[in-house]
């Protein structure tokens, strides 16, 4: 905290205090989290973090292959998406024959994307999507709606690839 402020603050919630509590214990340790209960308060107690849910069976080949597109395989609440500087360029959905990749920049771009071109070969459609989008998602790259979509998400990758931006050994996202 700034050295002519306080030296403790105490966060009252009514939702989510251990997490809250987590987050402040890494952050700010000086900021004591508690939570309501009924008419009085309670200090919080740290919440855990959830372990991961794991990606759908039968995907590993898909996977693979966003990765070998040159994208980062993110799963996240069990959903396996490709990211192209924290940007969402694929996605593997359950299809009738399995696990597919669907490719384009949120659900209604990859929505548009099969209606527009039925049939179309994934991989043709990634590597044209991460042609289309790549020179816009890099340091120094001119304003583009493109490079101003989930900035936090790309602020994530940059630090996930090269933690020594941030003084860090390692960082996992």
């Amino acid at each position: 905290m700034d050295r002519h402020g306080p030296t403790e603050v105490d966060l009252v919630v009514d939702h989510h205090a251990g997490i809250h509590a987590r987050r402040a214990e890494v952050v700010a340790p000086e900021i004591r989290v508690w939570r309501t209960e009924a008419d009085r308060v309670v200090e919080a107690e740290v919440e855990p973090l959830a372990e991961p849910e794991p990606p759908p069976p039968g995907t590993e080949r898909l996977e693979e292959l966003l990765s070998e597109a040159g994208l980062e395989v993110v799963c996240e609440a069990g959903v396996v998406r490709g990211e192209l500087a924290g940007l969402e360029v694929a996605r593997l959905t359950d299809g009738p024959d399995g696990p597919r990749v669907e490719v384009g920049v949120g659900r209604f771009d990859r929505e548009a994307g099969a209606l527009l071109h039925p049939g179309r070969d994934a991989l043709t459609a990634l590597h044209d999507v991460i042609a289309q989008i790549e020179p816009h998602r890099r340091e120094g790259a001119v304003g583009h709606p493109v490079n101003r979509l989930a900035r936090e998400r790309w602020l994530r990758a940059t630090i996930t690839a090269d933690p020594t931006v941030l003084d860090l050994d390692d960082a996992v996202p």
